[in-house]
């Protein structure tokens, strides 16, 4: 039912449109000249803020690029990796023991 009423809405506004810039024409000449230059200034401001965001974009793109490259170069050796996770397990262990002792008492 609402899509009935929205699409019945709809051809009304369309025809009463019509007839006002036929009726209003001379007018609506007017309003369209003087929107003109407001429009084509908004929509410049518009596409020289995306392409500013396009052009940091890229040069985020080119720097995680240039660091991914940089790693697969050097790559890290195993053996640190695993004596950080050794430390990091210990920690771990130790703040766990002082809560039991706790529940203990």
């Amino acid at each position: 039912m609402v899509k009935y009423i929205v699409m019945l809405l709809g051809v009304i506004f369309v025809v009463l449109g019509v007839m006002g810039v036929v009726a209003w024409w001379p007018n609506f000449l007017i309003v369209l000249k003087g929107g003109g230059c407001p429009f084509l200034a908004f929509i410049g401001a518009i596409m020289a803020i995306a392409a500013v965001g396009e052009i940091r974009d890229a040069i985020a793109r080119k720097k995680e690029e240039s660091k991914d490259s940089q790693e697969e170069a050097e790559p890290e050796p195993a053996a640190s990796q695993e004596t950080t996770e050794q430390k990091e397990q210990p920690q771990e262990e130790q703040k766990e023991q002082p809560q039991e002792e706790s529940k203990q008492e």
